[in-house]
């Protein structure tokens, strides 16, 4: 029994990662078909692409197999505004790209760079006709960076997945990206991420009500922002509204008062299209697990419910544990 607990509450082995998590509860097979697909990318070279004549062999190199890239990647490399503008418009002559990665690409030695080069990025990203999703991560982006944004925000309706992870937004940042989300209603994101970002309560507060109202929203990842009961209580109150809700990743922040679980479990009984929770590491006590449990038993949908490293006792919450895996026989993975 003590190993089967121990596995169901991950005290051994490492976390799940989320993004394998979603795509075995979806079962998604993708292959990759060398004459119709190509990913270009140029990662992890840690080179400082100054001057146009740094990136003329990736320019050759796109103009090359511009019918055949789909997604592109730039990503661990410094570029000047220059250099940066002369990739992107190489790449907008690709009809057929839908995915974009620019991470980690913000001199380390000199962030006020950085609103400079994300207008760049958002301003060459507004003309890829085609474009889904958009991964901005690792960039160290001030508020003045996220307004750039904005206008491409405002003018893209076929984003599906926005990804800013890591960006140390704070609450200002969280601010400025609720009010572009206010001015976009045409706006049809389904998946949005902004983990790890200290958006702390009042971050969470700014961010609620506008991703709210994305009618289409179906993945939100905010773990590891240092959000409290207040935060936590006043988004799961907001996220009611976003009916077509299936994964919600809160892991890493604090829901270990009575504000934060009740809150969190009035938006579970209403959101019947739940596949994926995640929260782990989030100080849940036993009381709170057995509560989030009961919300959860009646979910058709569920397929996966993370509650490892979190403050519980097995033998408390064993009972609970047992009634929802009975409950939910198609229930694919509990940690």
């Amino acid at each position: 029994m003590n190993s089967l607990l121990e596995r169901i509450y991950g005290l051994t082995g490492k976390k799940p990662d989320l993004e394998e998590v979603i795509d075995q509860v979806n079962s998604v097979s993708f292959q990759t078909n060398e004459t119709t697909l190509k990913s270009f990318e140029v990662i992890g070279e840690n080179k400082h692409f100054r001057k146009v004549a740094d990136v003329q062999k990736h320019l050759d190199f796109i103009e090359n197999h511009c019918e055949d890239i789909t997604e592109f990647t730039l990503s661990n490399n410094e570029y000047s505004s220059e250099a940066l503008e002369k990739l992107l418009e190489a790449l907008q002559e690709c009809p057929n790209v839908s995915k974009a990665k620019i991470t980690n690409i913000i001199p380390v030695w000199d962030e006020f760079e950085s609103p400079e080069l994300i207008e760049v990025v958002s301003r060459n990203l507004l003309e890829f006709r085609e474009l889904e999703e958009i991964d901005l991560s690792h960039n160290k982006l001030p508020g003045s960076a996220i307004q750039s944004l904005g206008f491409l925000l405002q003018n893209s309706s076929n984003i599906k997945v926005l990804k800013l992870d890591s960006n140390n937004l704070g609450t200002d940042g969280a601010m400025i990206l609720g009010e572009i989300i206010e001015q976009a209603p045409e706006l049809k994101l389904e998946q949005i991420s902004l983990s790890k970002n200290m958006l702390e309560d009042h971050g969470a507060i700014e961010l609620a009500p506008n991703l709210s109202s994305i009618e289409t929203l179906k993945q939100i990842n905010l773990s590891d922002n240092e959000i409290r009961t207040e935060g936590i209580a006043f988004l799961s109150r907001n996220l009611l509204r976003n009916a077509e809700l299936e994964v919600i990743d809160l892991s890493g922040n604090y829901i270990y008062e009575e504000e934060a679980v009740s809150g969190l479990c009035q938006a579970f009984y209403r959101l019947r299209n739940i596949k994926v929770v995640n929260l782990s590491d989030c100080f849940i006590q036993n009381q709170g697990c057995v509560e989030i449990l009961e919300s959860l038993e009646d979910n058709s949908d569920l397929k996966h419910l993370n509650l490892s490293y979190n403050e519980l006792d097995n033998s408390e919450v064993h009972e609970s544990i047992q009634n929802l895996l009975s409950a939910k026989r198609e229930l694919v993975r509990f940690t």
